[in-house]
């Protein structure tokens, strides 16, 4: 309490000494307005002195970076605003629902978002002058803005009134609440923290919606292609911006990166990036250069290779080196890990035990840093915030000392390593997200040797529990994770090598997992991932398999249920009757569901149960008459009725 009375009456001094000071230069002011000749240009820079500039911070909650100390975003209150209103502050303040600055938070209004979304739109209200905008949205909900896709605007022009943005929702992202930042000034090229000369800082309190409601029955196999020589990873992002999603491959036998344009009906056409990526190992996509088009990174195994690969717009591609020393390199990921707002590169190499990052200076000149050379054999490298702590932490997968590792930075990347597992006997893949809903970041891995899918369980505290999901993966290459039948819950999918298998496990929310497959032609499956191919709402999966040199995807059906009451089977659980969307109906309409749901009345489906009407019907009677309307041609019909009851 002295501490603060101490403080209030500083506080108090200095603003008489302001006021004071005010006093003294409008008399003196006013003197000189009396001297003939006096100069109107002085007297408007003594005006402008006169003005006390605080600081504009952001509010979100902790563990993001908003006060001074924690290297939190700061503007000098001059320039452009987001919206009408902008307030100073000695220091930012956290808050749990990223609002403490109040009316101050004007300038953004957000559309739906949901997992996955192309082209999702916010409005930003620009006042007081043109600007530059740089923004992020915790898509993953880690407690940091570093992952994969989530700066969704960098240095992007914007003007005075409102401006209509749209953005792409990344496929890493969980459905619930989380956090975004946006930033305005003159200059741009901001990062999540640090200072700007004018402008503003805005936090919001965002709201993410799950996949669309999905059976999670897929459909058969779908080639996309069947030339990619040794496929061994794919990818999907929206490479030529046109609203749909396009696809990437890695192929090692061809030296090929490619990617698959969507004509938005899930046809594709080929088109090659590279063919001297040699032994090309793992492809990812990422905003490299920042301007608004989509990139791709590849390491190849046989040259050492990190390379990222320029669009210019037009989806004509150059190659730039960034490593020629990831010496057997397996895997590539990217993500801000050092949160100035550009995008840096991660590999992992197997043939010398090497987890790398390369920092990107925001020219694309890049720096290469070792964050361990212990992994031995390293296969695979992903980026998240696993303590929670506000920066971009890492993680590796290791093959011969069967090690799931991540590495804590300490915010200024420098990373400590902790091992979560070394029984996963021939680690091939690594992947974290909040598996459990309970706020924080958990681990996934695939392990070839043992032919396990495994979670990793975080306390909170990054004491993690090793779970079991499948250990009848043959060959578990990867695994992807998200809510693939859109209940609310993470899901986990794998390629399996041995058994040519794509499978999905089926959380039940209390994250004890049904195995469901997809497919089993996919000849030696080494690549999974997921993303809504047909722009239905819903998660399809993708398919990489090595000697069949096939890119594949599998369509998650929405399917027509029935609407019986409980005991008869109506949910895909009680093996319930379901039907693809196509072909003959009854009557004129049919609807398409995720799953059945019961009713009293059997009467859930609405309109939907147009296609029956029946005559009457009394105990014993011979001949008694339905009519059956049928639309969109001919079939067959099987129907029952219960007639005892």
């Amino acid at each position: 309490m002295a501490t603060n009375l101490v403080f209030r009456e500083f506080l108090n001094s200095i603003r008489q000494r302001l006021i004071n000071r005010g006093l003294r230069r409008r008399t003196a002011r006013a003197r000189r307005l009396r001297q003939p000749g006096w100069s109107k240009a002085v007297i408007l820079c003594e005006s402008l002195e006169d003005r006390t500039l605080l600081t504009d911070f952001g509010d979100a909650p902790l563990p993001y970076p908003v006060t001074i100390a924690e290297g939190g975003p700061q503007h000098t209150e001059s320039g452009p605003t987001l919206g009408a209103t902008r307030d100073g502050e000695a220091d930012g303040t956290h808050s749990a629902n990223a609002d403490a600055d109040g009316a101050d938070e004007d300038g953004v209004t957000f559309g739906p978002m949901r997992v996955g979304q192309l082209d999702a739109t916010v409005t930003v209200n620009v006042q007081g002058g043109s600007g530059k905008l740089d923004a992020w949205i915790d898509f993953n909900g880690d407690g940091s803005w570093g992952g994969p896709g989530e700066q969704i605007f960098d240095s992007v022009s914007v003007t005075t009134g409102d401006n209509v943005l749209s953005f792409d929702v990344s496929n890493y992202a969980l459905a619930g609440t989380t956090f975004a930042r946006f930033r305005l000034s003159s200059a741009g090229d901001l990062g999540v923290g640090g200072s700007a000369a004018d402008g503003e800082v805005e936090d919001y309190e965002v709201t993410i919606s799950g996949p669309a409601s999905a059976s999670g029955v897929f459909g058969g196999q779908k080639t996309i292609s069947t030339a990619a020589d040794g496929a061994d990873s794919v990818f999907a992002a929206d490479v030529d911006g046109d609203g749909d999603i396009d696809v990437l491959s890695s192929s090692r036998e061809d030296d090929k990166i490619a990617w698959y344009e969507n004509d938005g009906d899930g046809n594709f056409s080929a088109h090659t990036i590279s063919t001297t990526a040699n032994g090309a190992h793992s492809v990812f996509a990422a905003d490299v250069d920042g301007d608004g088009d989509i990139d791709a990174v590849s390491v190849s195994t046989y040259d050492n290779r990190v390379t990222w690969h320029e669009n210019d717009g037009a989806q004509n591609f150059t190659a730039h080196t960034v490593s020629n020393t990831a010496n057997g390199a397996f895997s590539v990921f990217a993500a801000d890990v050092d949160g100035d707002g550009d995008t840096d590169i991660l590999s992992a190499s197997g043939g010398d035990d090497k987890i790398a990052w390369y920092e990107n200076d925001g020219s694309q000149n890049f720096t290469a840093h070792t964050i361990t050379s212990a992994a031995d054999y390293a296969w695979s490298v992903f980026a998240a915030d696993v303590d929670g702590d506000g920066d971009t932490d890492v993680l590796s997968a290791s093959g011969f000392d069967n090690r799931i590792a991540w590495y804590e930075n300490d915010g200024s990347q420098n990373f400590t390593t902790h091992t979560i597992s070394s029984s996963a006997n021939g680690a091939r893949s690594v992947f974290a997200c909040d598996v459990d809903g309970d706020g924080d970041t958990d681990v996934l891995s695939a392990s070839v040797n043992d032919d396990r899918i495994a979670w990793y369980e975080n306390d909170g505290n990054e004491n993690f529990t090793t779970h079991t999901i499948s250990n009848i993966a043959d060959g578990a290459r990867s695994v992807f994770a998200a809510d693939l039948d859109g209940d609310g819950d993470t899901d986990v999918f794998s390629a399996s090598r041995f058994d040519d298998k794509i499978a999905w496990y089926e959380n039940d929310g209390t994250e004890s997992f049904t195995l469901r497959v997809i497919s089993t032609s996919a000849a030696e499956a080494v690549g999974v991932f997921a993303a809504d191919v047909d722009g239905d709402g819903d998660l399809d999966v993708l398919s990489a398999s090595f000697s069949d040199d096939r890119i594949a995807w599998y369509e998650n059906l929405n399917l027509d249920f029935g609407d019986a009451p409980v005991p008869y089977p109506t949910t895909l659980a009680q093996n319930g009757a379901r039907h693809e969307i196509n072909g003959p109906t009854l009557g004129s309409n049919r609807d398409e569901e995720g799953d059945g749901t019961h009713s009293a009345n059997a009467d859930a489906d609405g309109a939907d149960e147009d296609g029956v009407t029946f005559g009457p019907m009394r105990v014993g009677q011979l001949d008694a008459t339905v009519t059956v309307n049928v639309q969109g041609g001919s079939g067959k019909l099987d129907a029952w009725i219960d007639f005892n009851g």
